[in-house]
């Protein structure tokens, strides 16, 4: 099942047309089954390696985290009830050390993982010798 078809049934057409729309404006081809992944939070992640981004779609009420070990989207947009982030891509997962340093962060501010999984967190790619 497309991403399209998948959100038509979840959320409608309105929603669906919407992330249809914005994979068109970004000249993507529209996810097909297995290029997309749904959440826990009956979202959806397109993983693009090219770019090394990932496109979350979630829905529109859930509030971005504010703190330093929480990567913020480089661009949102609205689609109905769900919204579009696209996201810095990282590698998964950390190693538990990494983990645990996170989540101990998180916690002092009083920020709960959903899912605390290695899978769920990761580290930036670090960029060397760029060339000017």
């Amino acid at each position: 099942m497309s991403l399209y078809s998948n959100a038509y049934n979840q959320y409608g057409g309105r929603t669906a047309r919407k992330i249809s729309e914005f994979f068109n404006a970004m000249h993507l081809p529209e996810p097909s089954e297995g290029e997309y992944s749904e959440t826990h939070d009956k979202g959806y992640l397109v993983f693009l390696n090219d770019p090394g981004v990932v496109i979350r779609i979630t829905r529109a009420s859930l509030t971005l985290w504010d703190h330093p070990r929480v990567l913020q989207p480089l661009g949102s947009f609205h689609a109905g009830k769900l919204r579009i982030d696209i996201n810095p891509g990282i590698h998964c997962p950390a190693n538990e050390e990494q983990r645990k340093e996170a989540m101990d962060d998180l916690s002092k501010d009083n920020l709960q993982l959903f899912d605390p999984a290695l899978y769920n967190c990761g580290t930036i790619p670090a960029v060397a010798n760029l060339v000017r």
